[in-house]
């Protein structure tokens, strides 16, 4: 039920019954002022709805509790530390800063338009100019989203406000790029990395024959290389955690990542040198050496490495090169899976070998980098009707 008064003012106040509080059973009353009293026949509508639904009165919590109230409740539960991480850094030092103030329930989908126009023309928080790219932006709307969706779930809201946003545009074929790098480039990178980082030869080498992630090769331990069988189980990665550092952690990026990947001589051959390299350190080192871990890919006192590190000293040999900056380091993966669609291997073998979740996943993210696929299958289909 609702009662409308006209204050002295010439505003229309409005007041509405939510029902009793489950835990004190006292009754609960929602107050609001409107210029109109069509305004106010409209919240009360809307409050009204919301009462027969269910929907719990939290006129006191605002964006900031909610956000983090979705953090610590799905966000933490629910996903990765380092994923996790990453939200948290988006929540305390964007979000939260610039809407945090509003109360949930007043929170307009033209506080979140106002939000993503202004981080567009100067939302940087690196000391740099300039605004954030849609890429970004587009993560930002999708964590608001996704925590207004909770709430709803849960009977705070009876609506989503980001769902009348419409969500930063990003061309998905510029943000999905995936390049490859050639035979030769291959063999100029390993080249150069034999010369000035063997560690790093042997890595490389690796990531393009295996289409092992970064993380994947540096979690990799011995006990989990089958010299016999000619066979590597993926089955940890090292990741980086705030406050805890390089963490090697068992399991992997998705479930379907935990797989066998078969291996030919050569990569036997160049484990096996590796292998050898690090005895010699151990046994120079006696009870310095972090044998606890037992990484293919270690510091020579066999302590972990920080996962970024990698990335650096493997930019430096790629300049030294002469390759594109836009081959990075993760390219080494998408090389690998470029080469054996190429050479017309089934995608599923490619889904298996790189721990992708779905064979749609592999043709979706690598069919580009075969463009005589679609000549070919046109070939084949005009073969099989004239004949």
């Amino acid at each position: 039920m609702a009662y409308y008064r006209k204050l002295d003012s010439g505003k229309w106040q409005v007041q509405v019954y939510m029902g009793k509080d489950p835990e004190t059973g006292k009754p609960q009353r929602k107050y609001e002022s409107f210029s109109t009293k069509r305004e106010a026949k409209k919240w009360a509508r809307r409050m009204e709805m919301q009462a027969e639904q269910g929907v719990v009165v939290q006129t006191d919590m605002t964006v900031k509790e909610m956000l983090l109230k979705w953090f610590e409740e799905y966000a933490v539960v629910q996903t990765e530390k380092t994923t996790h991480d990453r939200y948290e850094i988006i929540l305390k030092t964007h979000l939260i800063p610039a809407l945090g103030h509003i109360k949930l329930d007043e929170l307009k989908p033209d506080h979140i338009r106002t939000y993503l126009q202004k981080k567009r023309i100067g939302g940087r928080k690196d000391g740099k100019e300039g605004g954030l790219s849609e890429v970004t932006l587009l993560k930002h709307y999708k964590k608001l989203k996704q925590a207004l969706n909770y709430m709803v779930k849960n009977k705070y809201i009876l609506t989503n406000p980001a769902d009348s946003v419409e969500a930063p545009k990003v061309d998905r074929r510029r943000k999905n790029k995936i390049v490859a790098l050639t035979k030769e480039e291959i063999g100029k990178l390993l080249k150069v990395a034999k010369e000035n980082d063997p560690l790093l030869h042997d890595f490389i080498f690796l990531a393009v024959h295996t289409g092992m992630r970064r993380n994947e090769l540096l979690g990799l331990e011995w006990d989990n290389v089958d010299f016999e069988n000619k066979k590597i189980r993926v089955r940890k990665t090292l990741v980086w955690e705030n406050g805890n550092g390089s963490v090697l952690r068992n399991g992997t990026k998705t479930p379907s990542s935990n797989r066998n990947i078969d291996i030919t001589d050569e990569i036997v051959e160049v484990l096996q040198k590796r292998k050898k390299k690090q005895e010699e350190f151990k046994d120079f080192l006696g009870e310095n050496y972090h044998d606890e871990y037992n990484l293919v890919f270690c510091k020579e006192d066999g302590e972990k490495y920080f996962p970024g590190t990698y990335n650096r000293r493997y930019a430096k040999l790629r300049d030294k090169a002469g390759l594109d900056k836009e081959k990075t380091i993760h390219t080494l993966r998408h090389t690998h899976a470029s080469i054996l669609l190429n050479l017309n291997e089934h995608p599923k073998i490619v889904q298996e070998r790189l721990g992708h979740a779905s064979i749609t996943q592999t043709i979706d993210t690598y069919s580009h980098l075969i463009p005589t696929l679609q000549a070919e299958a046109a070939q084949k289909a005009s073969k099989f009707l004239d004949a």
